[in-house]
């Protein structure tokens, strides 16, 4: 593991510790460091985008989203949940096509994945 990568690493554990205490505030200045030492890092990209997402950031958290599918699209392992996440981000901004979308691909990935069923309902509800 590469000096960069190791420091990442340790900023995103941190971070998603903050993300558990849903202390968003705290989260994203280690996740906003973690991506400018390691710019293709999924696990960063992903945690920036729920944080923004939690804090109703949502476009700026699509884009980060957007960043790490585009990072690795073929990439099965945990790509169900930005899809799905990228998906819930659209619901909450009434963008329910391009929300079923993103959700129907997180479905694809992991089918009892409940959360997914969930956000697809959601798409219907509103």
């Amino acid at each position: 593991m590469s000096q960069p990568e190791a420091q990442a690493t340790l900023l995103i554990d941190r971070a998603e510790r903050y993300l558990i205490e849903q202390d968003f505030a705290s989260a994203l200045p280690l996740l906003d460091q973690a991506v400018a030492l390691e710019p293709d890092n999924l696990r960063a990209w992903g945690s920036r985008g729920l944080t923004l997402g939690n804090i109703k950031r949502y476009d700026e958290g699509l884009s980060d989203l957007d960043r790490l599918l585009a990072i690795e699209p073929n990439n099965r392992t945990g790509l169900y949940e930005a899809w799905d996440n990228q998906g819930y981000a659209y619901v909450l901004l009434g963008k329910y096509a391009e929300a079923l979308v993103s959700i129907e691909r997180s479905i694809v990935i992991n089918p009892k994945h409940a959360n997914g069923q969930y956000n697809k309902a959601c798409c219907f509800a509103y």
